[in-house]
């Protein structure tokens, strides 16, 4: 008996390894056709699409590359099918990786395309995929108008797949919309397609939506059923997401009944598959189970374990929610913002011309009128008894269309308030969330509050006591003032800078710059702040020296390395700016060497860490934030250099960095 299970066993596993054999040589082939076709035309730019779909569920960063690559391609041939193909390929990469912001904005370039072809199978996959995005934004309205459309489209084109894939979309927004039978009776007519079509993907995903349905229901022995049937077929398939998913849920509903064994067993293998691929919102869920189950059996120390691995992936996927959602409300104000105006100049428009309209009547009213008085005074009596009742019924009507503006405008003012609502709503999640950033923003808040306060407190004292004070002492707190601005600016300044660079949106275009030329512009934005201190600036960096490198980049780093240079020099110190380059190596070393009060050894290891608050006044009580060596070290790394001190306690600092040399 023993023997046979085991050739049982050995059967089923050759089975499920040959059907992800054939997958993968699905790809291989594709990708050994792409090889071979090199030219550029729109047959590569059809395989290209063919095989951002085969690696979606497998490989994310592929799917990423091969629309990316058909986009650009498409773009150069004015192919607007493989285009439009390849922004929705691109849109379902943002969507699995959860940047639901920017999957919406390709998915809507797509649907735009698809419109103007007229392609309606093209037409109801981008309204499935935006329906979907509007419902992962609690959008349940907007997801089931996407999504009715796209069914609609799905069954005139006779699309089977589509009108399958609508409908257990569906069935996920009822579901979200806690409207359970409703959910059912889609996701019911989703899988009767499925089973005719033989999608055995399909069925599976219906499968674990139909028992993740009955689950919120309540009936767990049906949920657990479902389930089953769905991980029998993703094993068999080899598709590991469905397959995560479902280990998952099926851990969730054995902890809600209480049988812990089962429950850790299935967490256990979701979490290591989800860990495999890459799935932060499975390895959240299943070591949330995972750390309950542990303390139900109690394993306290693993389920320590897991309670903590559970804070670390939930802080890392509210990160990326905050951010997306700050995004989202960004777009969404600028959007209503645009909208509004183009209201009010429409409205502005139509009160000119119905003005102008009203004006050139009553002008031709009178005229008819004088004339007609010259001639007939009976008839003018009668006319203008008929033009009375014509002016009393624009009135009226006029009134009419009043009134159903203002019917108009209170619903909008309704909507609004809703709007206002969810917003508020929304701003307390993000303050809750923005109460857990690090010591780096409590810093900044600090260094961007304290020179207001300076410039405010001049500014009162000004106000207050103008006449009463001396002209030295008012160019004095006048001098206060615009030094707190520029302490202020420069901090802004360094602010948006970094903030570009973490979202890498900053651009990078290295160039031949000549190195002295740029240095001396750069003397000349700081000039006057080192005659304030009678501080001389030394170029020492020969006419002919050019690097590769990006400008503003560049003039970045050496503006903040000579502003430091010169904040810890005391008067009458120098600064100098040098170039060494090594024979027999391609890279410039720079320096900027000051004579001020130098560097400790154990804040020289701290300077350039984004975690250590190393910001110190400067000779002259200067303020700043350390941000500035921050912004040099990360500008420095892009052009593939690397920077560091040399300094002594009363002997200066000797910043040096290096660069390409040309």
């Amino acid at each position: 008996m023993k023997i046979g299970k085991s050739i049982i066993v050995l059967i089923f596993i050759s089975f499920i390894s040959s059907k992800i054999e054939a997958q993968r040589t699905a790809i291989d082939s594709l990708e050994n056709l792409l090889q071979k076709h090199a030219k550029k035309d729109t047959i590569r730019v059809n395989l290209l699409n063919k095989l951002a779909y085969k690696v979606h569920l497998q490989d994310f960063d592929k799917t990423f590359k091969y629309a990316k690559e058909a986009n650009d391609l498409a773009e150069e041939l004015s192919f607007a099918k493989g285009k439009a193909e390849s922004f929705r390929f691109i849109g379902i990469y943002y969507y699995l990786k959860g940047n639901y912001f920017n999957a919406l904005e390709y998915y809507q370039k797509a649907l735009i395309l698809e419109e103007k072809l007229d392609n309606k199978r093209g037409i109801a996959r981008c309204c499935n995929n935006i329906g979907m995005i509007y419902m992962y934004q609690d959008e349940y309205l907007k997801s089931l108008e996407y999504l009715q459309k796209a069914l609609k489209l799905s069954k005139k084109s006779g699309d089977q797949i589509g009108v399958s894939l609508s409908s257990n979309n569906i069935g996920n927004t009822y579901r979200a919309m806690e409207n359970y039978p409703d959910a059912l009776e889609y996701y019911q007519k989703a899988l009767k397609i499925k089973k005719k079509l033989g999608s055995k993907r399909g069925v599976a995903g219906t499968y674990h939506n139909i028992g993740k349905n009955y689950k919120f229901q309540g009936n767990y022995p049906k949920s657990l059923e479902y389930l089953q049937k769905s991980l029998k077929i993703c094993i068999e398939i080899g598709d590991r997401s469905i397959e995560a998913r479902n280990y998952t849920e099926l851990g969730s509903v054995y902890l809600i009944q209480e049988k812990v064994k089962p429950a850790y067993n299935y967490s256990k293998k979701s979490y290591l598959l989800a860990k495999k691929i890459g799935e932060l919102n499975f390895q959240k869920e299943s070591s949330e189970i995972l750390a309950k189950s542990c303390e139900l059996m109690g394993r306290y120390k693993e389920a320590y374990r897991y309670s903590v691995i559970f804070k670390m992936v939930n802080d890392s996927i509210y990160n990326e929610k905050n951010t997306k959602e700050i995004a989202k409300l960004e777009s969404r104000y600028k959007y209503e913002k645009e909208k509004e105006l183009a209201v009010i100049k429409q409205q502005k428009k139509d009160e000119i011309y119905t003005a102008e309209k009203r004006r050139q009547k009553i002008i031709n009213i009178f005229f008819v009128t004088g004339f007609t008085l010259i001639i007939f005074i009976a008839v003018l009596v009668y006319y203008n008894f008929l033009q009375k009742r014509k002016a009393n019924h624009i009135l009226a009507g006029q009134k009419s269309e009043i009134e159903e503006k203002n019917k108009e405008l209170f619903q909008q003012n309704e909507e609004i308030q809703t709007q206002t609502i969810k917003l508020r709503t929304t701003n307390k999640k993000l303050e809750a969330a923005n109460a857990t950033k690090d010591k780096f923003f409590s810093i900044i808040a600090h260094d961007l509050k304290s020179p207001f306060n300076t410039i405010i407190g001049f500014a009162d004292i000004l106000i207050n006591d103008f006449d009463d004070l001396e002209n030295k002492t008012k160019k004095e707190y006048i001098r206060y003032i615009r030094q707190g601005a520029e302490n202020t600016y420069k901090l802004l300044e360094n602010l948006l800078l970094w903030a570009r660079t973490q979202e890498g949106n900053i651009n990078f275009s290295p160039e031949q710059l000549n190195f002295y030329l740029l240095i001396n512009e750069t003397r000349k934005t700081l000039n006057q702040f080192a005659i304030n201190k009678s501080i001389s600036i030394i170029n020492n960096i020969p006419e002919n020296i050019h690097v590769d490198a990006d400008k503003n980049m560049l003039s970045t780093i050496m503006r903040n390395l000579i502003s430091n240079a010169i904040k810890f020099t005391p008067k009458e110190g120098t600064v100098e700016i040098g170039v060494e380059t090594r024979h027999g190596v391609s890279l410039h070393e720079i320096y900027v060497k000051d004579s001020g009060v130098g560097i400790s050894k154990e804040m020289q290891s701290k300077i350039f860490d984004i975690g250590e608050n190393t910001s110190t006044k400067g000779t002259e009580n200067e303020k700043g934030t350390g941000l500035g060596l921050i912004l040099c070290k990360e500008f420095i790394e892009k052009h593939g250099g690397k920077i560091w001190v040399e300094s002594d306690i009363g002997k200066g600092s000797k910043f040096i960095f290096t660069l390409p040399a040309i």
